[in-house]
Parts: structure tokens; sequence; C-alpha cells
């Protein structure tokens, strides 16, 4: 983008900031959200009930204390 071959690229909110941030691109904006989209956590079959509630647990618990935002804060 910066040598002036790129001029529009589609990417991930955090994946895209990432990057910027590891390259040092600092003159980039995002114009329009081509999709918003929800992600999701998928576990083997053979995971047992103890460990998904545990993850499930962790997941809400850092949503609901500021821990997450303070995590994507960093990309």
């Amino acid at each position: 983008m910066q040598a002036g071959r790129i001029d529009l690229w589609a990417s991930g909110k955090q994946l895209g900031s990432w990057q910027f941030k590891k390259f040092k691109i600092n003159n980039i904006a995002p114009v329009f959200t081509i999709k918003n989209s929800v992600l999701y956590a998928a576990f083997n079959l053979e995971t047992s009930d103890e460990v998904i509630n545990k993850s499930n647990k962790i997941n809400k618990e850092i949503h609901e204390d500021g821990t997450y935002l303070k995590i994507q804060k960093n990309y």
C-alpha cells in the first residue's frame, strides 16, 4: 500500500490493525464494512463438558470485567 501498488485491502479489523502496527503503516483508514460477522469457538466432540464450560465461563468473565477490550486494543 505504501508503495502505491494496492488501492484496497480487505481484512478483519483485529488482523488488519495488528498487521499495520507490525509493518509500521500509519496512513490507513477503514472506508467501509463489507460484512460484520460473529466468531465462534469449536471444540472436538470428545472434549469434556468441564473444559467447554470452563472456556465459556472465562470468556464471559473477560467480557464482563473489561479484559477482552484491553486485549483487543493491543491489536
